[in-house]
Formats: structure tokens, sequence, C-alpha cells
């Protein structure tokens, strides 16, 4: 029977069963994908995974067990039928059967693959599928191999297949979404290709130019794959989520509310700076001014480099907030090294934009800490919050350089939902010289995909800016990346420690000094200082200076 087909089902407190039609899942999935992709104007790309990405449930056999573990209240044989398959094989029979004389026919089997890993991939803990792992075997092609050979699910697809086009839509209509789709995703190629090759034009070697050209389109393709995916995990966990609670999604543009945010900013610092004419308070005002000028530049990748003690918070929240307003961003992320850190500026943030230390939806602190907070408190609530945590749809996100990797890099289904919302939004990280080393190539190519193709306003702030663009895979900075002029002479101004190293002589040889000469030392030097900073690199080290020091 068209129509009837279940998507989702929940138990009422009366012990009733309310469902949601497939049908109206499968298009809310859509809807909700293409609102999620007009950032990147790939709207109907991902609108192709969320039509399709349930379509196994249409199957008898799944229709009988939704019913039946609804009825008994039995979730323990969740997951034990395959539906995710369906829709991939689906589309994959269908470019098959359409596209196979074009000449082009491998580029629709690229737009497909990646169409195909995220309906394959959207319950599957590890993430999307890998091509070909370290073993030289693919997950991916084996995935299908084994649908292939299974004529009871071959017989089933069939059958699904008619439903949908019964049921959702017509065969001519989806076959004019499905070119529409190509399209958009021909266009997103083509910029990525001209990006390369502007890359590369500088590399006179035709094959290393080659290979170059290669693995850059690659690296892309991959974070197309993962923007596809993340678009599609968060608009079918969205629908899931408010049929259960029985509230419809929010979706509102926070131009307003930045805007709002921006003006309630400079005004209390003005008012600051009126009553605090001090010489340090004034020089943060004019970094502030520069960062409220620059705001008003493109979208890339730019620098703050301001001394400890310049305010970066405030500063880099007014060029955040001045950006989002002009450019009508989605959101502003700020990423941070520490939990401790975070804590400190959430609450700067709050005391200046909202006097709410207590909110949580315009201003969002995630890290692991508050996760496990939410996690302590009711179902109900907890399941709120999924609309906005898990997804970070929240204006403003304060979190964690492990939170921002781990949304983009992490295995898994919970952290993707993430990635989409960092596209079309500025990003500000702090103290970024505390990326891990061996997480610096891949963050630079994060970094890169968000500024190139995302859209993205990425601005890195620090007192000493590290070498990022130095390591392999180089960051794209801006060619006029640094806020803040005359660097030199801005250091000079806030420099408030001279540092002297006595472990030298006078020849400038560095003594080595064991634990009693280094008590020694401090002792002698302790005769003509108020206080004495001692810097040792073990607790063992430090334990044996301070018992020399007390029998002096």
């Amino acid at each position: 029977m068209v129509g009837n087909f279940i998507g989702h089902t929940k138990k009422l407190k009366n012990n009733t069963i309310e469902t949601q039609s497939l049908r109206d899942h499968l298009l809310n999935t859509q809807k909700y994908a293409e609102k999620y992709a007009s950032d990147l104007s790939l709207e109907h790309v991902a609108g192709l995974a969320g039509i399709l990405h349930d379509l196994g449930k249409y199957q008898s056999k799944f229709q009988e067990y939704i019913i039946e573990s609804t009825r008994k209240g039995d979730q323990s044989k969740k997951g034990s039928i395959d539906h995710s398959s369906f829709g991939a094989i689906f589309l994959r029979d269908f470019i098959s059967e359409n596209f196979s004389e074009k000449e082009n026919y491998y580029d629709f089997l690229d737009f497909g693959g990646i169409l195909e890993n995220a309906i394959f991939s959207h319950h599957n803990y590890l993430g999307l599928k890998d091509y070909i792992n370290p073993d030289l075997m693919s997950p991916f092609l084996n995935r299908i191999e084994k649908f292939k050979d299974d004529e009871e699910k071959k017989r089933q697809l069939k059958k699904c297949k008619e439903l949908f086009y019964k049921d959702v839509i017509t065969e001519e209509k989806f076959t004019k979404y499905f070119q529409l789709a190509f399209d958009e995703y021909e266009a997103f190629i083509s910029k990525i290709r001209n990006k390369v090759t502007l890359k590369t034009e500088q590399i006179l070697n035709e094959n290393a130019k080659n290979n170059k050209q290669v693995m850059l389109e690659l690296q892309a393709k991959y974070f197309l794959s993962e923007y596809v995916y993340s678009c599609l995990l968060d608009a079918d966990r969205t629908d899931a989520t408010a049929f259960k609670l029985s509230k419809n999604p929010n979706f509102s543009d926070n131009t307003e509310l930045f805007e709002k945010y921006y003006s309630k900013l400079v005004g209390k610092l003005h008012k600051l700076n009126k009553n605090d004419n001090s010489k340090i308070n004034q020089l943060r005002a004019e970094i502030s001014e520069e960062c409220d000028q620059a705001a008003e530049r493109p979208s890339g990748i730019y620098t703050l480099s301001a001394s400890t003690g310049s305010g970066k918070t405030l500063t880099s929240l007014r060029f955040g907030l001045k950006h989002a307003k002009l450019y009508h961003k989605k959101h502003i992320i700020y990423v941070l090294p520490y939990i401790t850190i975070i804590e400190q500026n959430s609450e700067v943030i709050r005391k200046f934009l909202n006097d709410n230390k207590d909110d949580s939806q315009n201003i969002l602190e995630f890290h692991s800490n508050v996760s496990q907070k939410v996690a302590d408190k009711s179902e109900e609530t907890t399941n709120a919050l999924d609309l906005t945590e898990d997804s970070w749809d929240s204006p403003i996100i304060v979190t964690t350089m492990v939170q921002f990797l781990d949304s983009i890099f992490a295995s898994g289904t919970k952290h993707r939902r993430r990635f989409h919302n960092l596209c079309d939004s500025i990003v500000i990280f702090d103290e970024v010289q505390k990326v891990p080393i061996k997480c610096l190539d891949m963050f630079n190519e994060a970094v890169n995909f968000l500024k190139n193709f995302g859209n993205t306003n990425v601005l890195l702030c620090t007192a000493t800016q590290p070498a990022l663009e130095e390591v392999k895979q180089k960051l794209d900075l801006n060619i006029d990346h640094e806020i803040i002029p005359n660097l030199i002479e801005h250091e000079q101004q806030f420099k408030r420690v001279e540092f002297i190293d006595k472990t030298q002589n006078d020849d400038g040889i560095d003594l080595v000094l064991n634990s009693i000469q280094a008590a020694e030392l401090i002792f002698k030097k302790s005769q003509n200082f108020k206080s004495i900073l001692g810097i040792f690199n073990t607790i063992d080290v430090t334990k044996k200076i301070y018992s020399n020091l007390k029998k002096i």
C-alpha cells in the first residue's frame, strides 16, 4: 500500500504508537540536506543523497521489523536488517542504465561514488568507507559486490524502486533532479581544477606538475565527500529528532543577532576606552580598530599576531561579528587549545554580548566536560540539545582544537554532522601555535579547503605565529593576511619583560649547572632582586634545587 510505509516510530506516554511515513522522512531529509548544502551551491547533490538514503526501508521485512520492535519495545535487532545499501545500489544502477554510453561516463561514476558512499555509511560507526585501505582492499567496492551477489536483495531492490517512484517522486522528475545535481557537481569540480591549476602553474616539470594536480584534486574531493556526508547525516538526524520531540527544527538567520551583538560589543569597548586612558588600553583600542577594518575584507585566511595582553579575545570577536553581519555568515566558531581557556573565554564573551552566564543556545560552549554534563541530564533535555550541540548549529560556538579536528577527521557519524557548519562561517583559532606538530599537514589541508571552497573566513590568533606555511601541505594565506601593521613596533609597545640568560658565561658559552650550582646561582641573584622565577624541565630537578636552596 503506497503511502503507508513507516520511516520512524515512537511510543507515546499512553503507550500508543505514533508513526512517521517513510515518504515524509525521505522528503524532509532531502529538504534539510538541500538547505545545508546551499552554502556551496550543492543543494541538489546533498538532496539526492537525502531522498535516497533510506530507500531500503521499503523492504517488507523492514516494515515488519519496525512495527514489531516498536510494539514490543524490543530494540535488540536494531541494525540487523540492511537498509542503507539499497539507495546506493539504486543510484549506481541508475547511472549505469542511463549514462553508460556518455563520453563522460566516468565523471558520472565519480559523482555517484561520493553519494553512494554517503548513503552506505549514514549508519556506519567508522564513517565513510575506504575506497582503498592499507591492505590494498576496497571496503567500498566490496559492499557493492556483496549486494550484487545477493539475489534476494536484488529482488527487494526492484520492489523498493517501484514503490519509491510511486510514493515519493516520479521517474521523470527524479531524472531531472539527478541532472541538476550532476551539473552542480561538475561546476564544483571545475572550481577545484581551476584552483589546482593556479597552485601548480609554477612547477616546470610536467610529471611533477601532473602528480601534484592529481594529489590536490583528490584532497579536495575527499573534503567534498565529507561535506556531502555531513549534510546527509545532519539532515537525517535532524528530521528523526524533530519527529521524536514533535518539534520543527529552527533554521534562523543569525545576521540580525550578529548585528545586535556587534553594536553591543563596540559600545562596551568604547565605554571601556573612555574610562581607561592608560597607554596599554589605548594600544588595545588601536588593535581593535585595525581588526574592525580588516573585517571588511573578503573571506580568506588572516593572521592576528597580537602580543599577550593585547585583548585578542574581544578583538577577534569584534572581527568575527562585523564580518558575519557584512557577509551573512552562519556561525562564529572559536577554537582554543585548552578547556580552562574555553571556560574563561566563554565567560568573557557572554559578559560582553548578552550578560547571560548560562546561555548555551546563542553561545554554545562545547567540549568534553560540557558534553558530560549534558549526558547527565534527562533524556528529553539531551535530545533537545542534539539539534544544536551535535551539529554546532548555534550562532557562536566555543570549542577545542580536538573537537574541531574530530568534526573533519574522526571516525563515526556523530562528529561528522558538524563539518558542513564550518563552511560559510567564521573560524577563529586562538593560540594556533598549539596545533600538534603531527596534525599540521591535516590542519592545513582542512583550513585550505574551508577557505578555497567552503567560503569560510579564518583568523589565526597568537602572540607567535607558527610557520604553518612551511610544512609539506602549505597554508594558503592571503597576500595581505596580517591584520596588524608594523608588527615589530607593535611587539615593542607591548614588551613588558626582558630575558637575560644568566646560564651563560661572559663569552656566551652555556654553563652546565648541576642542582647544587643552580641553587647557589638562584640564591646569589636573590640578594639583588625581590623575586626570581626558575624554570626547569622535570619535577625531580625542581625538587632537588628546592631542597638545596633550603640548605643554603
